[in-house]
């Protein structure tokens, strides 16, 4: 080899055989092969390791980035090859699995911006379909029984990277219940359709608790001070706004909105937001999504809400107050139900104070 100033090249190649770029088809192929089984190694040996949360989420980002590179170095290297192509979605599952193998339901460890990132950023270099052109000039999609195969496999792992996101983004504090982790462990493209309606139902229920925590921590820090209490409002409707949009994206994409449609979501987000006293972000949601409410449910749960702050008095006055004044006008029918209420804790509280003055009236005498 000699340096030509471009790059090393051999000075004579009549003597090179043909069957040279068939052995090195062949070692490109074993190198790969020890390149995707060394990334694997690496993932799996951090299941074994004992390490804290941040050093082993750190290691799991680290490992997934190398994975990241080693896809890329295939698809640069093989591009159009149906058999790497496959190999190549074998190996993103594997990668997939693997990460669930070490985390072991500590979703402490599936930082968002972290490790499903790197997730995602393997399973976005996936190749797509073969294509041709047709006679006509438009570009057809080749499929071949294989290729389904496959195409289910990339749908079957992109569902669970975003219901693995979802519940990282929206969980809090909350525990993933076992039954979304054995779905999300199961290794196979064709999810039964009970299991896949099992894993959004418990999505959609992780993701309506952990926003009406988010709403309560929110709401705690800025009650004293109404600077803050205007900054937290601000901060509450970009919440909302970020909870509509996933549960939009999420339903539309996979259950053709019948999540929307299903009611589920008034049942999960009205009685909590009403209890926690959320009455601002519960009076928005109401305006910009009331398709999710069942009008008898809120009426019926709204109704016993104020009942039940009628019997006590403490702050009850200030808040049913409070309650009328913001959700008031959405529910124009219970009108006579709320001033009815409203002289009962005056009644009370009238009661309450004579009651006071009666021993000192008597200290006097």
């Amino acid at each position: 080899f000699v340096n030509s100033g471009r790059c090393l090249e051999p000075n004579d190649t009549a003597n090179v055989d043909s069957t040279s770029s068939i052995s090195l088809a062949g070692l490109t192929g074993r190198l790969e092969n020890a390149m995707m089984e060394l990334c694997l190694y690496k993932l799996k040996r951090l299941g074994k390791e004992k390490k804290s949360s941040s050093s082993t989420s750190l290691c799991l980002e680290e490992s997934l980035s190398m994975c990241t590179d080693f896809v890329s170095f295939v698809i640069l290297s093989q591009c159009g090859d149906a058999e790497k192509e496959s190999g190549l979605i074998d190996f993103a599952e594997k990668s997939f699995y693997s990460v669930l193998d070490v985390v072991n339901e500590e979703w402490d460890l599936m930082s968002e911006e972290g490790v499903i990132g790197k997730l995602w950023s393997i399973l976005e270099l996936m190749p797509l379909s073969a294509t041709a052109l047709n006679g006509s000039g438009k570009e057809e999609r080749l499929i071949s029984s294989q290729e389904t195969t496959q195409q289910k496999s990339l749908e079957s792992l992109r569902f669970k990277l975003v219901v693995a996101q979802l519940c990282c983004r929206w969980r809090g504090r909350r525990t993933i219940p076992r039954d979304l982790w054995n779905f999300l462990r199961s290794n196979s493209c064709t999810e039964e359709k009970s299991s896949v309606c099992m894993a959004g139902h418990i999505v959609i229920d992780i993701m309506c608790g952990g926003f009406c925590d988010m709403v309560a921590r929110e709401d705690i820090g800025s009650e004293d001070d109404d600077e803050d209490r205007t900054t937290s409002q601000q901060r509450d409707f970009e919440l909302l706004f970020d909870f509509v949009s996933d549960v939009d994206e999420f339903d539309k994409r996979y259950y053709s909105s019948g999540i929307q449609r299903s009611g589920c979501l008034g049942k999960y987000l009205f009685a909590p937001l009403l209890s926690q006293h959320s009455f601002i972000v519960l009076k928005n949601i109401l305006k910009i999504r009331s398709a999710w409410f069942c009008q008898d449910f809120l009426r019926a749960v709204f109704v016993s809400f104020v009942r039940d702050f009628a019997i006590d008095l403490g702050d009850n006055k200030q808040i049913v107050r409070a309650c009328q004044e913001i959700l008031g006008p959405t529910f124009p029918n219970l009108a006579a139900e709320f001033e009815r209420h409203q002289h009962i804790l005056d009644a009370k509280q009238f009661i309450t104070e004579a009651m006071r003055l009666d021993p000192m009236i008597l200290e006097q005498l």
